[in-house]
């Protein structure tokens, strides 16, 4: 499943404690359907979403699903906290595979962040969606992060291959 998938579809899934109440156990369905999405628009964001570890979208995404009921108010708290957890992933994981904490890993963490905080703004109940402004041109700031992550993506490539090999 790509991360734009994931993103898209958390936001629309009932979370789990209103499917146990229901004493439903098959898994919670989509309360609507996901919005048609170009093969195009995913590969944008598939492409934005490398630069993004995969422990903040493993993450992010049963969170806004938690939080996913009728009556949901998009948490900012929760844009926030992952925004800032994001570079602390990276660094972890550099951390944890014994690598050195070049600049590559430093700037690395950074592009990382930007990454989810462009990706996230396409998410419906992200903490972007209290921005009047954003919730009320939801299409026009999902295409808006898919431009931004076109441009995102070669500017982070280009910005990694200039940096120095050394630490």
């Amino acid at each position: 499943m790509s991360a734009w998938r994931i993103g898209t579809e958390a936001g629309y899934l009932r979370p789990a404690a209103e499917a146990a109440a229901t004493f439903n156990i098959r898994a919670p369905q989509p309360a609507q359907p996901p919005k048609k999405t170009s093969a195009k628009l995913q590969a944008v964001f598939d492409r934005l979403t490398k630069w993004i570890p995969g422990d903040t979208l493993a993450l992010y995404a049963p969170c806004i699903t938690f939080l996913a009921t009728d009556d949901a108010t998009p948490s900012v708290l929760l844009l926030v906290v992952m925004i800032v957890a994001t570079p602390l992933f990276v660094i972890g994981a550099a951390f944890a595979t014994g690598g050195k904490f070049t600049k590559q890993v430093w700037v690395s963490a950074g592009l990382g962040a930007v990454a989810f905080a462009i990706w996230s703004m396409s998410v419906p109940l992200s903490g972007w969606q209290r921005w009047p402004l954003v919730a009320n041109h939801e299409a026009g700031f999902a295409i808006g992060a898919a431009i931004a992550g076109i441009f995102f993506g070669y500017l982070a490539e280009g910005i990694l291959k200039r940096l120095p090999s050394t630490p």
